[in-house]
C-alpha cells in the first residue's frame, strides 16, 4: 500500500517528478500519467513505494465506484494509502490478473462487507484473493479477447479527451446551460397518458445508458418532462455522480436525479456527457461528495463543476470519437460473451 506527503509541507509537492497516484485515478484503467507528482524528499518520508510498470492497482476504499476497482500502471509510480499495488509473478500474466479482478468488481466490494456500505479492503483481505490460475497460454487467449472487448469501449475515451483537452479553458456547469440544477420528483403527478416513462437513478449502468429498453411507467408530469439531449446527474447514494444523456422517448426523471440543459452555441451536449466518463470527472466527484450515511452532491456543487470548453470544432471531432466508439456495442457484447466462454472453459478444466 502507499502513502500520502503532507499537503502542509511545500517540499514535497513543490516541482515534484515523480508520479503519484490518488485513488480517484483508478478510473482511468490503464494509468500512463497522474495528476500529482511528489519530490525525492516527499518520497524518502512516508512509507509509500515506487511500483513498477504492469503492476495491478486495486483501490481499497471510497463509497462511490472506486472501491474494488483495478487499473494496471503503465509508468513506474507510487500511490496514496487508499491503493494497494500487486506485483504479478512470473505465473501469472499482468493483463489475466487485470482482467480477472476487474470482472468481480462486486465480489471484491462484498469481501469487504456491505457491497454499497462504507467498509474498506486492506492488504490482508487483498492477499486472500483466490485467483485461477491457468498456464500462460491459456491466459493469453483469455488476454486477446479481453483486449478486443477494452478496444471497444466507451471508457477508453478517458486517456483521449485528457490528452485533447487537458489544457482547455474552463467553465464552470451552470455557464454552459441554459437550465441548471433542476431536481426530478418523486412525486408523480394524478394523471398518466400511457406512454411516459420514468427514469430512476437504479436504470441507469456505469456506461450511462438504460439498462432496460422500456424503464418502469409512471404518470406525466409536465415540468419533469425531458427533452433531447438533456444531462441527468446522480446525487445521492452509491451512484453519486452517475450520468445519463436523454436521446429519445418521453420520459420524467426521478427527485434523485438532476437535470441539466446546455447551450449548444457553446457546449455540444455528448461533449459534456463525454466529460462525466473521464479520471478528471471522477476524481472531481470524489472530492467534492458529502460522505455519511448517504454521500451526496448537490445541485449548487454540480453548478460549480469546472468543465473544459474547447472549440466547437474541436467538440465535433471528440463527439465524432465517440459514437465510432457506442457504434462498437455490438462488438463488445460478442467479446463480452467470448470471455464468458473461455472463463468457463478455464474453470472446468482445472
Amino acid at each position: 500500500a502507499g502513502a500520502t506527503p503532507s499537503t502542509k509541507v511545500k517540499e514535497y509537492w513543490d516541482n515534484g517528478s515523480m508520479p503519484w497516484m490518488s485513488s480517484g485515478e483508478v478510473h482511468m484503467e490503464h494509468v500512463t500519467e497522474t495528476e500529482s507528482k511528489i519530490t525525492e524528499s516527499g518520497y524518502q518520508q512516508t512509507s509509500t513505494k515506487m511500483v513498477p510498470v504492469h503492476s495491478v492497482v486495486i483501490a481499497l476504499a471510497g463509497q462511490g465506484k472506486t472501491r474494488g476497482k483495478v487499473a494496471i500502471t503503465e509508468i513506474p509510480l507510487c500511490t496514496n494509502q487508499s491503493l494497494c499495488a500487486i506485483v504479478p509473478s512470473k505465473d501469472i500474466h499482468y493483463e489475466y490478473l487485470y482482467h480477472n479482478l476487474k470482472g468481480r468488481y462486486l465480489e471484491l466490494r462484498g469481501m469487504a462487507g456491505d457491497v454499497n456500505g462504507r467498509g474498506g479492503l486492506n492488504l490482508k483481505i487483498v492477499q486472500s484473493i483466490q485467483v485461477i490460475v491457468p498456464p500462460i497460454d491459456e491466459q493469453m487467449k483469455f488476454v486477446a479477447i479481453a483486449q478486443q472487448a477494452d478496444k471497444s469501449k466507451f471508457s477508453g475515451l478517458k486517456s483521449q479527451f485528457i490528452e485533447m483537452f487537458g489544457d482547455s479553458p474552463t467553465k464552470e456547469l451552470r455557464d454552459v446551460c441554459i437550465q441548471s440544477g433542476e431536481y426530478g420528483s418523486n412525486t408523480p403527478a394524478d394523471t398518466y397518458d400511457g406512454n411516459t416513462r420514468y427514469v430512476r437513478i437504479t436504470d441507469i449502468n456505469d456506461y450511462g445508458k438504460l439498462n432496460k429498453e422500456l424503464v418502469s411507467p409512471r404518470v406525466i408530469e409536465e415540468k419533469y418532462l425531458l427533452t433531447k439531449n438533456d444531462l441527468l446527474f446522480a446525487r445521492t447514494g452509491n451512484t453519486v455522480g452517475k450520468t445519463y444523456l436523454h436521446e429519445h422517448g418521453r420520459m420524467i426523471y426521478a427527485g434523485y436525479l438532476i437535470r441539466y440543459r446546455l447551450n449548444k452555441e457553446i457546449m455540444l451536449p455528448k461533449f459534456a456527457f463525454a466529460f462525466t466518463h473521464t479520471s478528471i470527472y471522477y476524481d472531481w466527484v470524489e472530492r467534492t461528495k458529502k460522505v455519511g450515511a448517504q454521500p451526496n452532491i448537490s445541485a449548487a456543487q454540480y453548478d460549480k463543476m469546472p468543465i473544459p470548453v474547447p472549440s466547437m470544432g474541436q467538440q465535433r471531432a471528440f463527439v465524432t470519437v465517440a459514437e465510432q466508439a457506442d457504434k462498437s456495442k455490438f462488438e463488445l457484447k460478442k467479446s463480452i460473451e467470448a470471455i464468458d466462454k473461455v472463463i468457463k472453459s478455464l474453470i472446468n478444466n482445472i
